[in-house]
This record gives C-alpha cells, structure tokens and sequence, in this order.
C-alpha cells in the first residue's frame, strides 16, 4: 500500500468519527445542556438548533471584511482549510483568498489554519503560502483545535471568530465555545464521502439561516470551483 491512499483512508476514517462525534455531542447538548467554565459563555438554554446557526454566513471567505470584524470586537480569526481556504485536498491557494488574507493581516488581525486534515503535510503548505500558523488533527467539532488555534493568536472566544464551510465541525464546534461563526460556502463541489453523504443533506434539513442580519448586497464573490 502507498503512503497516499493510506493516508486518504485515515483521514477517512477521522472524517466518520468526527461526524459521529458532533452528532453525540449535538444530541447530548440537545437533552441536558451543556455548562462551561466561567471564562466561556453557557449554551444550557440555547434552543437546540441555535448550536446550529452561524452567525453570519458568506458565499465566500473574501466577502467578510476586517472592518466588520473589528467592529465586532474580534481580534483573531480560524480558518478552516478544505474547501473553505482551498479546494479539498488542494494546496492552492487562489490569488483573491492571499490578497484578502494581506488585507486581514494589513488590519490588524491574527489568522490561524485549524484543520481536521490527518497530516501536516495537507495543512502546512498553504498556511506557509499566507504566512501564518496552524493546526492538524484538530478533531472539529471538539474544543480541544479550536483552543490551540487561540493559544497561537492569544486570542480568547469573546475575541475569535471562526470562518468555515460545514455546520457540524466549524459552527457548532465555533458555538460550543462561543466564538463569531461564520458559515460559506464550500469552493469546490469535490470533498469527503462522509462530508457529501450524510453531513451536506443534513445542513439542508436544518437550512442555512443565520443568527445576525444577512450580508449587504454587492460584495465580492468567487465561483465555485468543480
């Protein structure tokens, strides 16, 4: 066997767990709350698909401007990798995502690549592309990925936002913690089996609806890539 394909299976393979994962979880908190320490905000009476919805949602990454975030008090922001940064499995980075990443930096704010990818070697090659620090085997939507990526910004949830494309890793992951989330749409049509099969119609059942007003009209888009 090569080290490829076995590498594709394991990440499979985290894919299934983490899914099963956020189900529990959403289940758990569904039932009997979920209680947090004092430096995190509560979800105990959070409705049960409010763990659910984003804040904000976006077509793409580079519509989210640093003004907006600023305002909003964020000082850091995570950035899920596949299909949110780059096409899934890919390691390139489109010319508008570097130019919005200078802007974010040029403004003041932090930026971290926290990704559930099995290896550095996926995440590693894009985060060294934009400059700037990152996470594997983050095991979204667990706390544990989400609180290295703060650790490397010294950001704390009141100050982060988290930008990413699937609602059981990203959102509620961002939720449970009580950061910014903000859900986009994926850039490429091609992702994981488990992603596809059971995450993606799921997100439909539930809808995208967001917690604050949607987006102003007219800002930049990208197509999505096939």
């Amino acid at each position: 066997m090569t080290l490829q394909p076995a590498l594709y299976g394991l990440s499979a393979t985290a894919n299934v767990i983490v899914f099963l994962t956020a189900v529990v979880i959403f289940l758990q908190q569904s039932v009997i709350g979920n209680e947090f320490d004092g430096n995190r905000p509560s979800t105990h009476n959070m409705p049960m698909f409010e763990r659910l919805r984003p804040h904000r949602i976006a077509r793409r990454l580079v519509e989210l401007n640093a003004d907006e975030l600023l305002t909003r008090g964020m000082r850091g922001v995570i950035l899920d990798l596949d299909n949110t940064l780059t096409a899934w499995h890919s390691t390139e980075v489109r010319p508008d995502v570097t130019a919005w990443v200078g802007r974010m930096r040029q403004a003041g704010l932090l930026l971290c690549v926290v990704s559930n990818a099995a290896t550095a070697g996926r995440v590693r090659p894009v985060a060294d592309q934009l400059g700037v620090p990152w996470v594997t085997r983050a095991a979204k939507p667990l706390p544990v990925g989400f609180q290295r990526g703060m650790r490397l910004m010294g950001t704390t949830p009141a100050t982060t936002a988290v930008v990413g494309d699937q609602v059981f890793t990203d959102i509620l992951g961002g939720n449970r913690l009580g950061l910014f989330t903000v859900l986009v749409d994926p850039v490429s049509t091609r992702e994981a089996i488990i992603t596809r099969i059971l995450q993606r119609p799921l997100e439909r059942l539930i809808g995208r609806v967001a917690k604050d007003a949607p987006p102003s009209p007219g800002t930049p888009q990208s197509p999505t890539i096939p």
